[in-house]
């Protein structure tokens, strides 16, 4: 398989992501859901995203740190770890299932 560019891992996540929303509307094809979501994060591992469970309240890095979350609805956001509400419930919109620090310059790393 290809190497991948940074710019190419990040449009083939947004696809990815975008798949797995059309494929979870249809019941019977939970096992392209799957496939996708496995792919997804092969992708974000190589983005720097790291897996979230949610069992703990504090955040994973010190208070101040910037990073960019990703939650259980797929969306996005950007802030000082602090700002965040790290300790997940039961499969809400708004937990955090993965996150990555943010450079001071505003890339990823």
């Amino acid at each position: 398989m290809k190497t991948l560019s940074y710019e190419e891992n990040k449009i083939l996540s947004g696809l990815a992501r975008i798949e797995v929303r059309r494929w979870s509307s249809l019941l019977d094809k939970q096992y392209m859901v799957d496939l996708m979501n496995i792919a997804l994060n092969t992708l974000e591992q190589q983005l720097g995203w790291i897996d979230w469970k949610g069992d703990m309240a504090l955040p994973p890095v010190g208070n101040d740190v910037m990073v960019e979350t990703r939650l259980r609805s797929g969306s996005l956001m950007q802030g000082l770890a602090k700002t965040f509400r790290w300790r997940n419930h039961t499969n809400q919109f708004g937990d955090i299932i993965a996150y990555r620090v943010i450079e001071k310059d505003g890339r990823e790393g």
